[in-house]
């Protein structure tokens, strides 16, 4: 590539980049463009599926976020679907496009350090109740289309939880509904089992999360989208976007402060995405909660 051929390209920088991206297994190789919308887009390159965002977004485990500002739309800098993606040790190129990745730094999900007393935690779930119908709990899919399969695997839940030894009961068959149940790249049932995978994993309950994790491979691919499946891994792995997992924590930790406010954040993710996301963590932190001090927890 010659200088004047860099020179019309649109020159950025990448922020920050996902846990989940590998960019050095990637250096050398070509990727394509397979979505392109106003604030983000996709590349898949080797195996890997990469979310490119502007700057106002948020961080997450597929996520680059880039300097791009608020006001532009991707494809005013020439970015489109099928559209050749290089990366090398130090930049992205695009056909109209070129990312500096030297001064990236690499994000990942936190943990809380100190859990909070029961109670505590009881309390914060409780707020949290009254506001479905006002914030955007209750999705326009998730309890009109699919009661009984929520049921279901909330029983799942139930069982599983009630016991710190690892569990055989099977997962409903009927749970299988919730896979693509939706419109969009990322239906509202695909949220509501990645919300149900990230809580199990903060919780420390791996061996419950590995075991729906599982069931939802055993299911055909084409029930749901390459995009969802990729947010779905990331789930199984107990990673979330910036949004979800520093609420979560908020719930949680003996040491951060709880703010409703935060859940103003969860509009920036997809239509009804974050909210059913996080509808499925706190259906399972609701299930844990009072079920520790059958099991000797405080």
């Amino acid at each position: 590539m010659t200088s004047n051929e860099q020179e019309r390209k649109a020159n950025l920088s990448v922020i920050s980049v996902g846990n989940l991206v590998n960019l050095k297994s990637l250096y050398g190789l070509q990727g394509e463009v397979v979505a392109c919308f106003k604030r983000t887009f996709y590349v898949a390159i080797s195996g890997q599926l990469i979310c490119f965002t502007r700057s106002d977004l948020f961080q997450g485990p597929i996520n680059i976020i880039t300097s791009a500002p608020q006001s532009i739309f991707w494809s005013d800098l020439g970015v489109k679907e099928k559209g050749k993606v290089i990366i090398t040790p130090k930049l992205i190129y695009l056909s109209s496009v070129i990312f500096n990745v030297s001064n990236a730094a690499i994000w990942a999900p936190k943990k809380p350090r100190l859990v909070a007393h029961n109670k505590v935690i009881k309390k914060r779930l409780k707020y949290l109740e009254g506001i479905k119908e006002k914030s955007g709990f209750e999705s326009f899919i998730m309890f009109k289309a699919s009661h009984n399969p929520i049921a279901a695997l909330e029983e799942w839940l139930v069982s599983c939880l009630s016991t710190s030894k690892k569990s055989d009961k099977p997962i409903p068959c009927k749970v299988s509904r919730l896979l693509g149940l939706g419109p969009g790249l990322t239906p509202s049932g695909d949220d509501f089992l990645g919300g149900i995978m990230i809580a199990l994993n903060l919780i420390g309950r791996r061996d419950i999360c590995r075991r729906l994790w599982v069931f939802i491979l055993n299911q055909p691919t084409y029930l749901t989208s390459k995009i969802s499946w990729t947010y779905l891994n990331a789930a199984s792995q107990g990673f979330s976007s910036v949004i979800h997992n520093q609420f979560l924590v908020s719930i949680l930790s003996a040491e951060k402060n709880f703010n409703l406010g935060e859940l103003q954040g969860f509009d920036q993710i997809g239509h009804t995405s974050g909210w059913d996301a996080l509808l499925g963590s706190i259906k399972v932190l609701g299930i844990w909660v009072n079920l520790k001090k059958a099991l000797g927890h405080s």
